[in-house]
């Protein structure tokens, strides 16, 4: 997929001001703030609605970072969300930049990698709540993604939660790897670990 770059979207001029700071640090990034806020050459204001500027957005942008309160942010991309394979990364951020939190399409959005991202640039918290990072395990999306495994193989592979198992696999790619107790769960890893061989 061709990265179509980030939207920053903004709320108040607090958070206008904070969203014209992002824009700076994060290459490709397009700002959208109030047309009242809009003091900044380059940057895209509007008057309508920011739901609506938000639904454009999704539609548009591999990734938006809504600076705005969480429950704005929810109910402004709840009826576009469909998949985690398809969705573009949120990360949402208050308006002071104290925390960064990645809420949707975590993994292959990679919205935990932008929030880590942007509370770098700030010296914010990022909020990761994906249990491979809190956990510092592997996540089986990312494994998936990374050689090319369909979206029904990466789904099997994470339904059964192997991830120690893939590591192994993934350790040993010429060594058979020891019969699970469970035979069915072996396929989708000796598939993986066919294709590294």
């Amino acid at each position: 997929m061709e990265s179509k770059g980030i939207a920053i979207v903004a709320l108040t001029k607090n958070g206008s001001q904070l969203g014209w700071r992002l824009s700076q640090l994060l290459e490709g990034s397009c700002l959208y703030v109030p047309e009242r806020f809009a003091v900044w050459d380059g940057v895209f204001s509007y008057t309508k609605n920011v739901k609506c500027v938000i639904a454009d957005c999704f539609a548009r942008y591999d990734a938006l970072v809504l600076i705005m309160a969480s429950g704005i942010a929810v109910r402004s991309i709840a009826p576009f969300m469909e998949s985690k394979h398809t969705d573009p990364a949120i990360v949402i951020m208050d308006e002071g930049g104290q925390f960064v939190v990645s809420l949707l399409s975590g993994h292959r959005g990679g919205a935990n990698e932008l929030a880590r991202r942007i509370a770098g640039h700030i010296g914010a918290q990022p909020v990761i709540t994906t249990a491979s990072d809190v956990q510092g395990t592997l996540s089986v999306d990312l494994l998936g993604k990374e050689f090319g495994r369909s979206e029904e193989h990466t789904s099997e592979l994470q339904s059964h939660s192997f991830i120690s198992y893939a590591v192994f696999c993934l350790k040993k790619k010429n060594t058979p790897p020891p019969p699970p107790h469970h035979t069915p769960t072996l396929r989708p890893f000796v598939l993986l670990s066919t294709t590294l061989a």
